[in-house]
C-alpha cells in the first residue's frame, strides 16, 4: 500500500512539474493572488464555499459522473444504475475475500478526502474568480480517481453480514 502511494505521489509530482512549464493563460476574472489573500484572511469561508457548491453542483456531477451525451445531455436514468451498482458491489466481496483492516480503510478515506480537499482548493484559487460563493471548473471526471479510493475504504463494510467486523 505503501509503495503504490508513493508511486502515485511521484507520478503526480512528476506531471505537475511538467504541467506547470505548458503555462496555460488564467480564465478571465480569475486572480490568484487576490483568491489566496481572501483564503488568508477569510480561511473558513472556504467550508461555507464548498459546502455551497456540494449543494449547487452535486446533482449536476451525479449525472456528469456516469456521462454525457454530447458532452451535455443526460442519459436516461437507468443508465446511471449499473455505475452505481458496481461501486456497491466493490464493497461486497467474495467469500473469504481479503478486506481492509480498520486502519487501511482510514487511510484511504483519508485520501479521498485530502484528494478531494486539494482539487476544491486548486479549482477554487485557480479558476474562480474572487467573491464568487461557489468553486467554479470542477467538473465529475475529476473525481473519477477518488471511486477507487472510496472502493478500498468502504470494503471495510460487507453489506451482506452487516457492519464492519472488529478488525
Amino acid at each position: 500500500t505503501a509503495g503504490l502511494t508513493l508511486i502515485a505521489v511521484g507520478c503526480s509530482i512528476l506531471w505537475l512539474r511538467y504541467a506547470a512549464t505548458l503555462g496555460a493563460p488564467p480564465r478571465e476574472g480569475s486572480d490568484q493572488s487576490a483568491q489566496l489573500a481572501r483564503l488568508m484572511e477569510h480561511p473558513l469561508e472556504f467550508l461555507g464555499i464548498v459546502v455551497a457548491t456540494f449543494q449547487s453542483q452535486l446533482g449536476w456531477w451525479s449525472r456528469e459522473f456516469a456521462g454525457m451525451l454530447a458532452g451535455h445531455t443526460p442519459m436516461p436514468f437507468i443508465m446511471y444504475v449499473p455505475p452505481a451498482l458496481a461501486v456497491l458491489a466493490s464493497t461486497a466481496g467474495g467469500v473469504g475475500a481479503a478486506r481492509p483492516t480498520r486502519l487501511e480503510a482510514v487511510w484511504f478515506a483519508l485520501l479521498m478526502l485530502g484528494v478531494l480537499a486539494l482539487t476544491l482548493l486548486v479549482f477554487h484559487v485557480t479558476w474562480t474568480p474572487p467573491g464568487k460563493d461557489i468553486i467554479e471548473g470542477i467538473q465529475a471526471r475529476y473525481f473519477l480517481p477518488l471511486t477507487a479510493l472510496a472502493a478500498v475504504a468502504l470494503a471495510r463494510l460487507r453489506w451482506g453480514t452487516g457492519m464492519a467486523a472488529t478488525q
